[in-house]
């Protein structure tokens, strides 16, 4: 142990062990260790820091274990941010408030762990158990194991997979590269993700901790990170996971009503106001953005959101005042292409196929016909004036794509 801070590596303890080959022998095996053997782990540094706040980290088995997130303190070599609370029988006996100053050691140089409050809080104001799961917002259970009392959401399978839905298409939509499933997976497991506010609380020390995930790479997801704490508001309001709130509808409505102070107060008239928003559609979009109202709220912490700006439409387009819809595998152009060709002349491109669609463009790829394309052959049969183009046809009516 005196030897330890001249090394050049680090070192957590030192493994007694006989050198003796018939001692080892006599003394033999058990199931679990070599009794000619021991591990003597070192106490790690100690040092006292800030607790910041109380994080709530639901875990995939539906566990919610609270997450001190400190001040980062250097301890035994490395910048520790983040320590398990462990359950709420620690939690509780801790006595932690907010703004308090905490001791925090490593113990067996490796795990990080709060061992007392130095100081209480500005006013003392304590920190409150969630009464709801933090990641799908079902009712919190409070129940006994050996090891002390927990917090479990009541629909762990239906929460697992939804957070880890929720999580994932964030980072796609937000386009925070490096989060594919695996790194999301591994940082719910290891308490660090839970919503996607949650990633803005990240930190590279945190990351670094990750299964192969050195300290460039987990550097790198942070520069990811603060490299999209502003966000157009079109791609905040797709971000959010609502239901028919999907890229087109997501820049419908920030054109349409530039602000997301506008749009989180919108009802079902307002929505429905708009061209190509039915009332199906503009009732999932008011209810799934109230639904999210506290992940708004969480997100708004850390990111801003730009004002959306209505779209420059040409005026006398050669495409205003018509509207198209696209399906089937397209080979010469791709969807968004397409929709943006039809944009620059002044057309609409809704979300589906209703009678007041002007026209539904099929896609030259083989397959299957679409529910699309059968709902537009079912309103056409009924009488309404909707046109069916194959892409040949959709690139003579606008000049084509380049």
């Amino acid at each position: 142990a005196r030897a330890r801070p001249g090394l050049d590596y680090e070192i957590d303890g030192v493994v007694y062990r006989t050198s003796s080959l018939r001692e080892q022998a006599r003394l033999g095996l058990t199931g679990h260790h070599p009794r000619y053997a021991i591990a003597y782990k070192f106490q790690g540094d100690s040092g006292v820091t800030e607790l910041l706040d109380v994080l709530w980290s639901v875990s995939r088995t539906g566990l919610i274990t609270p997450v001190a997130l400190l001040e980062p303190v250097e301890l035994s070599g490395a910048m520790i941010g983040r320590a398990s609370l462990h359950n709420l029988n620690i939690f509780e006996a801790l006595g932690l408030s907010h703004g308090c100053r905490v001791e925090v050691t490593r113990r067996g140089g490796v795990i990080p762990n709060v061992e007392r409050v130095i100081e209480a809080g500005p006013h003392a104001r304590a920190f409150e158990l969630p009464t709801h799961c933090p990641a799908c917002g079902s009712p919190a259970a409070r129940n006994k194991k050996r090891e002390g009392e927990f917090l479990w959401c009541s629909q762990p399978k239906q929460c697992v997979q939804a957070r880890l839905g929720e999580l994932e298409h964030f980072a796609k939509v937000v386009d925070i590269q490096g989060f594919g499933p695996k790194v999301i997976a591994a940082a719910v497991d290891a308490g660090l993700l839970s919503t996607p506010a949650d990633y803005y609380t990240l930190r590279a020390t945190d990351l670094g901790e990750l299964e192969r995930l050195g300290e460039k790479s987990a550097q790198n997801l942070i520069d990811q990170i603060e490299a999209h704490r502003e966000l157009p508001l079109a791609v905040f309001l797709q971000a959010l996971g609502v239901e028919h709130l999907g890229k087109q509808n997501a820049q419908l409505l920030a054109g349409e009503f530039e602000t997301l102070q506008r749009i989180v107060g919108l009802g079902r008239a307002d929505l429905m106001a708009i061209r190509g928003i039915k009332d199906a559609i503009a009732d999932a979009i008011v209810d799934g953005i109230k639904a999210r109202a506290e992940l708004i709220d969480a997100l708004l912490k850390h990111v801003e959101v730009a004002r959306g700006e209505k779209p420059e439409r040409p005026a006398g387009g050669a495409l205003t005042g018509k509207s198209f819809v696209f399906t089937g595998t397209l080979e010469g152009f791709t969807r968004e292409q397409a929709q943006a060709r039809v944009q620059e002349l002044g057309g609409e491109c809704p979300s589906g196929v209703n009678k007041a669609l002007g026209y539904l463009v099929v896609g030259a790829g083989k397959g299957a016909k679409s529910s699309k394309q059968k709902k537009a052959e079912e309103l056409i049969a009924a009488g309404a004036p909707l046109k069916v183009l194959s892409e040949g046809e959709f690139l003579e009516l606008t000049g084509g794509i380049e």
